[in-house]
C-alpha cells in the first residue's frame, strides 16, 4: 500500500491539509485490487528523529471506517514543510511475508542527488 496514490493527494491538498482539515480520499489496495475510503489530517510529529528545525510537517492516514480504524494501525506520513517530499513511511505496507501476511514497515526517503 505504499505510496498508492496518498502522496499526490497530499501535495494536491497541502493547503488544506495545513490549516488543520480532516479530508477522505480514495486508497488503492494493490493486493485486493480495490480502494477503500480514507482520511487523512495533520498531526503533531511523534518521534524527533525527522523533526528538525520544525522543518517536518507529520500526517496520519487511516480508514474511515469505523471498524477498519479499530483494526488496522493508522499509516504515519513525515514530509518536509520546505519542498513537501515524503521523508518517512511509517504503517502497512504492501511488502508480504512468506504466508502472504502484509507487513508494517518504516521507510525513510533521502533525496540526495538526481
Amino acid at each position: 500500500m505504499i505510496d498508492a496514490g496518498f502522496d499526490h493527494y497530499i501535495r494536491a491538498h497541502w493547503q488544506a491539509l495545513m490549516a488543520g482539515k480532516q479530508l477522505k480520499y480514495a486508497f488503492a489496495v494493490a493486493s485486493r485490487l480495490k480502494t477503500m475510503t480514507m482520511r487523512i489530517k495533520r498531526q503533531p510529529c511523534q518521534s524527533t528523529l525527522l523533526s528538525l528545525n520544525d522543518e517536518t510537517v507529520c500526517f496520519k492516514t487511516q480508514p474511515d471506517g469505523l471498524l477498519l480504524r479499530l483494526l488496522l494501525t493508522p499509516i504515519e506520513l513525515s514530509y518536509s514543510h520546505r519542498t513537501q517530499q515524503l521523508l518517512r513511511f511509517r504503517g502497512l505496507g504492501n511488502i508480504a511475508d512468506k504466508n502472504g501476511n502484509l507487513l508494517d514497515v518504516d521507510i525513510r526517503y533521502d533525496y540526495t542527488g538526481d
